[in-house]
């Protein structure tokens, strides 16, 4: 790695953060695995724990956002990374120990970089069938449909990102909406690697209900609905 690492390109990481302290600091020593200079940024919208101070002492820079809107977040830590190449990944997400070599790889794949983004496998870091089997649809939808979402990462260059008008300041959906515009202009391709996200909001409602209320809130902003409001639901224990 030490010579492919004088070849890469710079990559910067973009962490969207709320109340993630518990998590946020096994993510941030998955990323000391990158090779070469790495760039992170943790984009905290409101937090009211330790997340700030974990991501310092993590190696991370902190940008601190006024609201918890996550597509503000994203958009305002890609402004801040000077880096040609940027990965966005949620602060609840695990990387296995070989993520460098397939991000590695992507970054100096010679086939429509520009035009090109980059995705893990969902994968939910608890046990259980449901959520197997959850993962097998969600697997269906990202390589069939090239919709994959935000808990699956995305790498992208920055001038492809760009080329697309960058993310929208959205609460929520921001993921939805930025990769319905990549695709539109190129493809969407698997790292084929697995991401691993935390299962809390999967356990704590269940597979069936949490899925349910996740495709109703993309219907309701597929027909114009506040996303304000749908963030408020979203993040509501009694919706």
């Amino acid at each position: 790695m030490a010579e492919i690492s004088e070849l890469l390109p710079t990559l910067g990481v973009v962490i969207p953060c709320r109340d993630e302290s518990p998590r946020l600091p096994l993510l941030l020593a998955d990323l000391q695995r990158w090779p070469a200079q790495l760039e992170i940024w943790v984009s905290d919208g409101c937090s009211n724990d330790a997340s700030c101070t974990v991501a310092r002492l993590g190696g991370a820079q902190v940008l601190q956002i006024s609201l918890p809107s996550r597509g503000l977040q994203l958009q305002q830590g890609c402004l801040r990374t000077m880096a040609s190449w940027l990965l966005l990944l949620h602060a609840d997400s695990r990387l296995p120990a070989s993520w460098p070599a397939a991000v590695c790889q992507a970054m100096l794949s010679e086939e429509n970089p520009d035009t090109s983004a980059w995705f893990f496998d969902f994968r939910v870091n608890a046990p259980g069938l449901m959520l197997r089997m959850l993962e097998w649809v969600v697997a269906i939808r990202s390589c069939w449909l090239q919709e994959p979402y935000g808990d699956q990462g995305l790498l992208v260059q920055r001038k492809c990102l760009e080329s697309v008008g960058g993310i929208r300041p959205l609460p929520i959906m921001e993921d939805i909406d930025l990769v319905q515009r990549l695709r539109r202009q190129g493809s969407l391709r698997r790292l084929q690697l697995p991401l691993f996200t935390d299962g809390r909001r999967w356990l704590y409602r269940g597979v069936l209900r949490q899925s349910w209320r996740n495709a109703q809130l993309r219907r309701r902003w597929r027909q114009g609905e506040d996303p304000w409001l749908l963030a408020e639901m979203y993040n509501s224990d009694t919706n």
